[in-house]
This record gives C-alpha cells, structure tokens and sequence, in this order.
C-alpha cells in the first residue's frame, strides 16, 4: 500500500440494495486500487441487524474493515436506531478517528 495515495469512494446504494451489490462494490475496489481504499455513504443496509450473510463476511474476503459501531440513523418516534452509512478502509492501521454524531439529522 502506498502511504503517499488514498483513494476515497462515495457511495450510495438504494434501499433495496443487496449484499451482492457490496460484493461487488468491494471486489471491484480491491482489483482496481492497490493502495489505500476508504469507501464511505449510505449503503441503506443496517450493519447492526443483518445476521444472514452478514456483511462482513466481504470485508473479511476484499481486506476491508468497518470502522463506525454505533448508530447512524436514530428514529426517537419508533424508538429504532439503525447503522446505515458506512466508512470501509483497507488499512485499519491508520491514524484516523471516526464516530456518530449524537443526534440524527435525517
């Protein structure tokens, strides 16, 4: 990886994207960059609820690492909190802070 390059990509995929999309987003990545990758947007897919074919399986597979663990979206009406926006980085190692704000502006 050169520590002189990184390539960010914005992404974002509709509410009825599916892990396959991901997939692919990923693999494409990682075939086309050989150097630091952060991909960051709304993937519209809640990385907190999804247990069949989790996600993270690809990250594990194209050397990705989710880096935001708390809620992105929180809906106080219907009680409900859901991590739809996502900051993926192929170097987990570097020196960067990520995070949620503490109210949602959606």
């Amino acid at each position: 990886i050169n520590p002189n390059k990184i390539i960010i990509i914005a992404v974002y995929l509709p509410p009825c994207n599916t892990l396959p999309t991901i997939e692919s987003l990923l693999s494409w990545a990682s075939l086309n960059y050989n150097q630091e990758t952060i991909i960051l947007g709304d993937f519209n897919l809640d990385w907190q609820t999804c247990t069949s074919d989790k996600p993270s399986y690809f990250l594990n597979l194209y050397n990705f690492t989710q880096t935001i663990n708390c809620p992105t979206r929180i809906d106080k009406q219907a009680n409900r909190q859901s991590t739809l926006d996502w900051i993926l980085t192929n170097n987990p190692n570097l020196s960067y802070i990520s995070g949620c704000l503490s109210d949602s502006f959606s």
